[in-house]
Parts: structure tokens; sequence; C-alpha cells
């Protein structure tokens, strides 16, 4: 599994599942914690849109694709994908 930067060491169990793009509801923004991606050229790609470590991100849907906005760009991506994307909990 490639990965970008881990996520920062927290106070939760190891066992517990990360936070992902997919947990998000519809209208909700939060951090990128990390990139989690099954192949190099996956990451490199996300990288290239703006999804990078610290970045704010916005859930606009969830379906029948996850449609997200980082600053003025806006994306589709699949669950799959969204699942690669480790977030910080979520802000109002």
């Amino acid at each position: 599994m490639w990965s970008i930067k881990p996520p920062a060491k927290t106070n939760t169990p190891p066992d517990a599942k990360p936070f992902t793009l997919a947990d998000l509801a519809a209208g909700q923004r939060a951090e990128i914690a990390c990139l989690e991606c099954p192949h190099a050229a996956s990451c490199e790609r996300l990288m290239a849109y703006g999804l990078v470590q610290g970045q704010s991100v916005l859930l606009v849907q969830k379906l029948p694709a996850f449609v997200i906005r980082i600053d003025e760009t806006e994306l589709a991506l699949d669950e799959f994908v969204a699942r690669c994307i480790h977030l910080t909990q979520p802000r109002a």
C-alpha cells in the first residue's frame, strides 16, 4: 500500500477504522490527514488536483459519485478513491 505522510499520532485505538472521505456527510468540511492509495500514480494524480495534507475539502454530494470542492475546484470521485483519502474529524 502506497501512502503519503501517515496521519499524526492520536489517542485512537490501533484497530480503529480510519476516518475517510467516504465517511463524511454531504455538506461537511474536513482537512486531509493523508492519502493512502494502492498505486503511486493514484496518489500523484490526487495531489495534482490539490488533495494534499492539511488541505480543507468540502463534500458536496455522495451519490451517484462523491463530489468534493477544494478551493475553486470540484472533483467527482468513486467510492474506492474516496476511501483512500484519510481525514481529520469534520468541521461544521
